[in-house]
């Protein structure tokens, strides 16, 4: 009988420390993980890139405040949006926490809360290997406080301390602040942007990032990354339609490449080559570099609707307009049709946007006409 009860007893006793070692366990943690630091990087100096005017040091938008009450009210309003803006920093953290908050609604029927209002973050290693950083899941997704949490970060190659790391902002949405979190005994340091000769792409919700799945997907940031360009998005959802008064802003940059992709904003315009020589004549009252017109990539159901073929009359004013500048003898004067652009069916959501494999398709376009201006352009600038 003793036997039996003392097997009870002593099980207490070994649950009891047990119990006591776990919590000591549980407690070494806490005591000695290292406080996160935050730093907002809007106090770092001019540190967003992507953004075409010396103005905007100051917050994540894409127009300079002197355009309000110039440009349209729909067009000033999606200029708030942070499509195509992003934050260059080195660290050497093995934990990265990225805090902000957001304006607009977080989600679309056709775009979810990570492509219309999520970051992206990739990294580029010693050896200049890109690398995507995969946040933890889930994210937190919210108006107040969206968190996306970046974990267990390991560098290469083998001794190597740091990545240079790129984070692409939320393409739909107004960021309201945002602050980047590492271990207390980590370092970062921001890399000023400096706007030397950005490609300038003038376009639609496709060129704003409709509809990626995560902001790093659209075919501008993809552009900018492999071509290791400069890229200012200034896409307007609905509203890319070569108003002369977004032109006159757009002639101040000092660009590489002026890209004009605003024909799926103008598939019920009758006067569209009327606009495209004015857009080029604007643009060429203060630069003298190359200009890219892009057809509408097309795939919008036509094949199943003869109705849905409207972009192809859109296409064919493009190409009136292209040939009348090109018997002008303008020069500079490039052109990327919807056959070279190469949209698959299965490239799109609902008949108007891409989604990540469609924008694939584009980037590649894009990158192959503009490296083919490289080649042939006198007036091109470099950004070495």
């Amino acid at each position: 009988m003793k036997k039996i009860f003392f097997l009870p007893a002593l099980a207490a006793l070994l649950f009891a420390g047990m119990l006591a070692s776990l919590t000591q366990v549980w407690a070494q943690p806490q005591q000695a993980l290292a406080p996160f630091k935050w730093v907002d990087p809007l106090d770092e100096g001019p540190v967003v890139h992507g953004v075409g005017w010396d103005e905007l040091k100051g917050g994540y938008v894409r127009l300079p405040e002197r355009a309000h009450g110039v440009v349209r009210d729909q067009v000033w309003d999606l200029s708030l949006n942070a499509a195509g803006l992003s934050l260059v920093f080195e660290s050497d953290a093995p934990e990265i926490i990225v805090l902000y908050g957001l304006k607009d609604g977080l989600n679309m029927f056709h775009m979810p809360s990570t492509g219309r209002s999520g970051v992206d973050l990739y990294a580029t290693d010693a050896e200049g290997r890109l690398r995507w950083v995969a946040p933890d899941f889930p994210a937190k997704v919210s108006n107040d406080t969206t968190r996306y949490i970046y974990s267990g970060i390991s560098y290469y190659p083998e001794g190597a301390r740091s990545y240079e790391y790129h984070l692409y902002l939320p393409p739909y949405n107004t960021v309201t602040w945002l602050k980047i979190g590492i271990p207390g005994d980590a370092q970062i340091r921001f890399i000023p942007e400096t706007r030397k000769h950005p490609v300038v792409i003038y376009g639609t919700s496709i060129t704003q990032g409709g509809c990626v799945s995560r902001p790093g997907n659209a075919w501008t940031t993809i552009v900018e990354r492999e071509l290791r360009l400069p890229v200012v998005n200034l896409g307007f959802s609905g509203n890319g339609k070569l108003d002369p008064e977004v032109l006159t802003l757009l002639s101040e940059i000092d660009a590489s490449l002026y890209v004009l992709d605003c024909t799926a904003n103008l598939t019920r315009a009758t006067d569209i080559e009327p606009r495209l020589l004015e857009a080029v004549r604007i643009l060429r009252s203060r630069s003298d570099c190359p200009i890219l017109i892009a057809e509408h990539a097309g795939n919008t159901g036509e094949i199943a609707s003869k109705a849905k073929e409207a972009y192809r009359q859109a296409n064919a004013q493009v190409r009136s307009a292209y040939e009348t500048l090109k018997k002008r003898g303008e020069p500079e004067i490039y052109y990327l049709s919807h056959d070279e652009l190469g949209m698959p069916m299965d490239g799109m959501i609902e008949g108007v946007h891409p989604n990540d494999y469609g924008m694939r398709f584009l980037s590649s376009a894009f990158e192959k006409k503009i490296m083919e201006v490289w080649r042939t352009s006198k007036t091109m600038k470099t950004t070495n």
